[in-house]
């Protein structure tokens, strides 16, 4: 089930990223207004792919799997559909403080290596936002901060 999902986000971001490297900044004028209309006809079904890719996502069983997918399809989202990827953000935001902040006051019988994975994904999340918009990864570093520097310091 999971790999289907993850074949149809990357799916999505081969076809974004074929379709980024294939604009020009300028409309050539051999592409007819024809050509325009196909391409955004499908610029607008791998969007609404991507939504779905989204919903869909909410089903998975792993948190940190939901708050990958839904942190990729936000950086793809971001030149479409600014305010969309911006919500998508601050959700994998709130999802990500949850899941560090259990995963601290769950005690050791998680492990350390899944600690680090959360804080690696953290690392990722914010080099996505630091490339998009460097307030909210002010925003994303400090709603992600761990929570047990705090209370030592309490």
């Amino acid at each position: 089930m999971i790999s289907k999902h993850l074949h149809r986000l990357l799916i999505l971001i081969l076809l974004f990223s074929i379709s980024a490297f294939a604009q020009t900044p300028t409309p050539s004028p051999s592409q007819t207004g024809e050509q325009r209309k196909a391409q955004l006809e499908l610029e607008q079904k791998a969007l609404t792919l991507l939504e779905d890719v989204v919903k869909d996502s909410e089903s998975f069983k792993n948190v940190e799997n939901r708050i990958r997918i839904k942190a990729s399809a936000a950086n793809v989202l971001w030149t479409h559909d600014e305010a969309r990827a911006r919500t998508l953000f601050k959700e994998v935001m709130v999802g990500l403080a949850d899941l560090l902040n259990n995963q601290e006051t769950g005690g050791p019988t998680e492990g350390p290596k899944m600690f680090e994975g959360l804080h690696s994904l953290r690392r990722e999340l914010l080099q996505m936002l630091g490339q998009r918009d460097g307030k909210l990864a002010r925003e994303f570093m400090r709603a992600t901060r761990p929570r047990s520097s705090q209370s030592v310091s309490a």
